[in-house]
């Protein structure tokens, strides 16, 4: 850890102002080096009140998702081996893409408090409140060919709904392709694109994002009525820092699991928490639509559906709808 992320770890454990002769004291620097590092550290948005008698104390929010907090807490083997904070971003894939390119090790999760340009699956925007929420995305470099690439979406679903389950005691579970669910509202989703060849990958980047504090009615107008939020749902305010080290220690050991078995146990999980088996949808892929009900998870990741009438139907890709008694659906 550095001397600045150590001194921002003093700031937040303190319980009031911290004198800079300790802060040099206990970190084996001068007053000055610690004046410059308080320095960098309002460069980088921390909001960090300095009293000439009192010394240095931070007033802005604790629940910051950044190295410092979020290492001392994760128990990980691969991701997060490396943690990039974002106050402001215009898309933490597009970060982590660019990480990728200059090599950047597998693991490398970057984060945003804010990211103005994010995006869900099919291009659609993602909007999400400045700290309310948990917006990353993640280096995978798996051993697998482009071919079995949706296993990463599968994946990384899972790994975020076992997270919150863990963090938080709440039911949450998946629905096909990619969404994370709570009481069949919306709470997240995830992201997966390639940097491959023909047959290998290069370096796949999981993005997720995931509502964790506020009101479903502070997202955007067209998710707001079929979303929700931790905060919502459990009637109090969560830790983010908590939720996100649940999610990277679950996507972890499926990752560990799947790169070293296969995706047998991956599917099976899948099959175990997928509010669509069993039940009758509605999905649509493009200017196709299928009715009928989703019957099981293909080896590939695919979602298999038996209409009323005729042979079943293979959906690689779409959106899938629950349908409830009398034909309405839901998300």
């Amino acid at each position: 850890m550095s001397t600045r992320d150590r001194i921002l770890q003093a700031l937040r454990q303190a319980d009031d102002h911290i004198s800079g002769a300790r802060l040099a004291n206990d970190l084996g620097v001068s007053r000055a080096a610690v004046w410059k590092h308080i320095q960098r550290l309002r460069s980088d948005g921390h909001s960090i009140e300095a009293s000439p008698r009192r010394g240095y104390r931070l007033v802005g929010p604790r629940d910051v998702l950044d190295a410092v907090a979020i290492t001392p807490q994760l128990r990980t083997r691969v991701i997060g081996r490396r943690i990039e904070h974002r106050e402001v971003t215009g898309s933490t894939m597009d970060d982590a893409r660019a990480l990728a390119q200059e090599g950047a090790a597998e693991g490398t999760v970057v984060i945003a408090e804010l990211q103005t340009g994010g995006r869900g699956r099919r291009g659609r925007e993602w909007l999400s409140p400045r700290g309310a929420g948990i917006t990353a995305s993640i280096i995978l470099r798996p051993p697998i060919p482009p071919a079995m690439a949706q296993h990463l979406s599968l994946l990384s679903a899972l790994g975020v709904a076992a997270g919150v389950r863990a963090a938080t005691g709440t039911s949450a579970a998946v629905k096909w392709p990619n969404d994370i669910v709570l009481e069949q509202k919306k709470l997240g989703g995830v992201l997966i694109e390639l940097m491959a060849e023909a047959d290998r990958i290069r370096a796949a980047i999981v993005g997720f994002a995931l509502n964790v504090n506020g009101s479903a009615a502070e997202l955007a107008p067209d998710v707001a009525a079929s979303a929700t939020t931790l905060e919502e749902h459990l009637g109090r305010p969560v830790e983010r820092v908590e939720v996100l080290c649940g999610v990277l220690e679950a996507m972890d050991r499926l990752y560990e699991d799947y790169c070293a078995r296969g995706p047998e146990n991956l599917l099976a999980q899948w099959r175990a928490t997928d509010v669509c088996l069993g039940q009758w949808v509605r999905a649509v892929d493009g200017s196709t639509e299928i009715e009928g009900r989703a019957v099981d998870i293909r080896d590939d990741g695919a979602l298999q559906i038996a209409p009323r009438e005729g042979a079943p139907k293979v959906l690689l890709a779409g959106d899938v709808w629950v349908q409830r008694a009398g034909g309405d659906s839901r998300p």
